[in-house]
């Protein structure tokens, strides 16, 4: 579980926020610049709260003189920030890498990854060579990889077409499911989070 009572905000605005996220996916819809980003990053720890607490399982990771860095929460934030030129390999196993695992179980979650979610095809292609279609079906598999606490997916679907896509939800929402996993996801697409989440919550 996740629970935050605080202020958000990185500059202006500002914007508080109390929720509490249990082990379900939750959709965050709203216009752009509301908060949606903010909160993402506060919660995995990129943006540190400005006042208030935020606890995950009982534990207080953000507020009263705390602060547990990102690599020690076990919250996965995945979006499509520029990834140095590497493999489809080294791409998937980056957070693995992050959290110390040994090379033989990053191969291992590597190539279950690339199964489950149909990835064969961008094998032999860079990051740098991937088109946003390709790329995001690669960050989509990077959110579920191991076993991460939590996973929060900043628009997921951009730049997919229809038919990737239908694949991707589909696959996403069954790992979801499969892992227990507490997901958060942003997206501008009412139809996503209707299709992906179990509820909603309004950044109006």
């Amino acid at each position: 579980m996740i629970a935050i009572d605080g202020v958000i905000g990185h500059g202006a605005p500002l914007r508080r926020v109390a929720e509490t996220f249990t082990d379900e996916v939750v959709g965050l819809r709203g216009p752009n610049g509301s908060g949606k980003t903010t909160l993402l990053r506060t919660l995995s720890g990129l943006v540190p709260l400005v006042e208030g607490t935020l606890t995950i399982d009982g534990r207080v990771v953000d507020g009263g003189g705390t602060f547990v860095h990102p690599e020690d929460r076990r919250l996965r934030y995945v979006d499509r920030d520029p990834f140095p030129s590497g493999s489809l390999g080294q791409f998937l196993a980056f957070p693995l890498q992050c959290a110390g695992l040994g090379r033989r179980d990053r191969e291992r979650f590597v190539d279950e990854t690339v199964e489950t979610f149909g990835l064969g095809d961008l094998s032999t292609l860079s990051i740098r060579e991937m088109s946003q279609g390709q790329l995001a079906r690669a960050t989509i598999a990077r959110a579920c990889i191991g076993h991460p606490r939590a996973i929060f997916l900043d628009e997921p679907f951009r730049g997919l077409d229809e038919a990737n896509k239908e694949r991707m939800l589909t696959v996403l929402r069954e790992q979801l499911r499969a892992k227990g996993l507490l997901a958060i996801v942003v997206s501008h697409d009412p139809s996503d989070l209707t299709r992906l989440c179990d509820r909603v919550v309004s950044f109006d």
